[in-house]
């Protein structure tokens, strides 16, 4: 090898020694985990957040809210309708009448406590029970026909949290269905309210959000305190009330907290709560009481009392959230009046 062709070689070498490096350090800038950008992270956190997350679950708290009703049963034969003048004294037609309630779990996230006065924020479908409720006969061909076979009326509503342990019941301060978010307080003995921690991390931005950005969620799933995380979909709405995550939900996430993340761990931001996931209902027939027919007797065939129930399949990985602008909005709206009840939201209001 002549002394010119080492040179050229040695020149290569060199210069080929150079571009691994600069595209080395390229690539170590661009996948850098610290690279401070200011928008929400897109990527799983790269450090233990288990600290910051427990402390975000103490927040949260486990709601129930219970509807008890008294239903008055009709013959067919009566032929009441709405429009019937009888039906202003529905009750005394009757033929029969039945006692039963309704419940609904979900979770909800303490956003004040000040001086034994606590205020909880969940969404308005878990507490929302009708005040009355009308069933039909259906003619031959399944059909709704307008002859009555049922009024149930309400009786009382009771929401209170499983974890307290004098369950004390929490009045409705204020509710929006159509944002689907209300507003749950009560006066509690100091020793109960200090156990109440109430959330601290500041507000984001839901418009801030990107696709792909990575989200924890805090609910109580199946009355169980649990997180999971998901990616944000359509994170732009032109109404800006809420966006889609993937995450996988199931009943009782309803009012769980929704979180981003802006420039690594522990930058958590609230972003919204969850509002549901898609579901399909289906109706089926079942025992007064399941110990009446076990599956033992599966053979046999049941003569006792039957009723219709409900049971919602939930569509997994697709989930609905409200924005926390719609919280703010929602917030705002009943400032005045929640501060007429002595809640000042100081922290939502900076």
């Amino acid at each position: 090898m002549t002394s010119k062709v080492k040179f050229i070689f040695s020149c290569v070498l060199i210069m080929s020694f150079f571009l691994i490096q600069a595209c080395s350090t390229s690539i170590l800038q661009t996948a850098h985990p610290e690279l401070n950008d200011g928008k929400y992270d897109s990527e799983f956190p790269y450090r233990d957040a288990s600290k910051e997350l427990k402390n975000i679950t103490e927040t949260i708290r486990m709601v129930h809210s219970m509807a008890f009703y008294k239903s008055y049963v009709f013959d067919k034969k009566t032929r009441l309708t709405k429009d019937d003048e009888r039906f202003k004294h529905f009750n005394d037609y009757a033929n029969s009448e039945v006692l039963f309630h309704k419940t609904f779990a979900g979770t909800a996230t303490i956003i004040y406590s000040n001086s034994g006065k606590v205020a909880l924020l969940t969404c308005a479908h878990i507490l929302d029970f009708p005040d009355t409720s009308i069933s039909y006969f259906s003619d031959i061909l399944g059909f709704e026909t307008n002859i009555i076979s049922g009024v149930s009326i309400k009786s009382k509503q009771v929401n209170y949290l499983p974890e307290l342990d004098s369950q004390p019941e929490f009045d409705t301060l204020v509710t929006d269905k159509k944002l689907d978010l209300a507003l749950l307080g009560k006066d509690l003995d100091l020793s109960e309210a200090i156990r109440l921690k109430p959330f601290q991390y500041p507000l984001g931005k839901s418009d801030n959000l990107r696709w792909g950005s990575f989200v924890y969620l805090f609910g109580y799933p199946l009355n169980n305190k649990m997180i999971t995380k998901g990616i944000v979909s359509l994170p732009k709405k032109s109404d800006n009330v809420s966006f889609w995550v993937d995450a996988n939900i199931n009943k009782g996430f309803s009012g769980g907290l929704v979180l981003a993340i802006k420039d690594g761990i522990p930058n958590f931001e609230l972003v919204g709560i969850v509002k549901s996931a898609p579901g399909k209902t289906d109706y089926y027939l079942k025992p007064e009481t399941a110990e009446q027919f076990p599956l033992a007797n599966n053979k046999i065939p049941y003569t006792g009392n039957i009723y219709i129930d409900e049971n919602l399949s939930i569509r997994y990985g697709i989930t609905k959230v409200i924005s926390i602008e719609s919280i703010l909005k929602f917030l705002k709206k009943n400032k005045l009046k929640l501060k007429d009840m002595g809640y000042i939201f100081n922290y939502f209001f900076k």
